[in-house]
């Protein structure tokens, strides 16, 4: 049998053999040191293992040589499979992300926050210096992937969600007690498919232990009930605090997946 080769195209690798192609990965740099690599897809017939391992290989040289420090990929449950050959390639698993949805038929629709709460729509253009400021103050002592802190500065951040939200519209809300801005909740909405995604929420350290995530949440929920939208959110298995509160909210977990990174090393 010939010899495997790789090719680079814009966003990803392909493997090659006698000029046939025989499998793809996507990759694609981050700002502030943090790649995205894609599960490879491999041409039926070939041999999976080798065609892989050197997919992915190639993906982690790729991210080394454009001087990424952290190569990141998402494993859903079908995938999973895969997590062995990414083990063998240096990577490891840093944690379970459970995916989780709140059923939101009967519920109140466009209810204010209760409590002390007081929400207010917010632009991510308009209020970038506030929102990047509280986005800071929220991930101090935060559970939601540590590890991944010094390579998402609340700029990053930030801009990441708006990216999120390029292809539907978006829900921006701060949360103030007596003038302090306490917390927040973005989502990015898709009306065609009926769906509201909670890319971020999260309440600052001196505010937390008061019930007021779950109130955040209730405001979501009761602002995607009145749009009649399907709402879904994301967190680290491991943040003890955020899953209580969506589970005092109503949230329940419908799948997972798993997250596995990799250091790829200096430049030479």
């Amino acid at each position: 049998m010939s010899a495997l080769a790789l090719a680079v195209a814009e966003r990803r690798l392909i493997a090659h053999r006698d000029g046939d192609v025989v499998g793809t990965i996507g990759v694609v740099p981050q700002p502030h040191g943090i790649g995205l690599i894609f599960p490879p897809q491999v041409v039926g017939g070939e041999e999976q293992a080798p065609v892989e391992r050197l997919l992915i290989q190639g993906a982690v040289e790729r991210l080394r040589l454009q001087g990424v420090a952290l190569a990141q990929v998402v494993l859903a449950d079908a995938e999973r499979e895969l997590a062995a050959r990414f083990g063998e390639c240096g990577f490891r698993r840093l944690t379970t992300a459970l995916i989780l949805e709140r059923e939101l038929l009967g519920l109140a629709a466009g209810a204010p926050p209760s409590g002390a709460l007081r929400a207010r729509a917010c632009d991510p253009e308009r209020d970038r210096a506030d929102l990047v400021r509280l986005i800071e103050r929220i991930g101090v002592g935060s559970l939601d992937c540590p590890e991944l802190d010094p390579f998402r500065p609340a700029a990053a951040q930030l801009d990441g969600h708006r990216a999120a939200c390029a292809g539907g519209a978006s829900a921006w809300w701060t949360y103030a007690v007596e003038g302090t801005l306490a917390g927040a909740a973005f989502c990015a909405v898709f009306p065609e498919t009926q769906t509201c995604e909670l890319l971020f929420f999260g309440v600052a350290p001196e505010f937390r232990g008061r019930g007021l995530g779950r109130g955040v949440l209730e405001h979501v929920c009761a602002v995607a009930a009145g749009e009649r939208l399907h709402l879904r959110a994301a967190v680290d298995s491991r943040n003890s605090y955020a899953r209580s509160a969506y589970a005092a909210a109503g949230f329940r977990e419908s799948d997972s997946v798993e997250i596995w990174v990799h250091s790829p090393g200096p430049t030479s």
